[in-house]
């Protein structure tokens, strides 16, 4: 159900959060991807502050308080939709 409703009602976050990561990857060496829970978490290690797009996290670091905190904006981004 999560991915149904990514790809449908919160389509345009997670293009605009797609592009963010292709952004990411071809313009910055150090950057890691992983996993929180269904969401890409992708640490950056610059500051440009964290954000949630879709299912993509961008964090300049990744504690677990500031993971849980993001992935409420991805829930939130289901329910409310665009």
């Amino acid at each position: 159900m999560f991915y149904i409703i990514n790809f449908t009602w919160s389509l345009i976050q997670n293009i605009v959060g797609f592009i963010a990561l292709l952004y990411v990857k071809l313009t910055h060496k150090n950057y890691t991807i992983t996993r929180y829970k269904k969401a890409y978490v992708i640490d950056t290690h610059y500051g440009f502050g964290d954000v949630s797009l879709g299912m993509f996290i961008f964090l300049r670091s990744t504690p677990k308080k500031d993971v849980m905190h993001e992935y409420g904006h991805t829930i939130q981004s289901m329910i409310l939709g665009p």
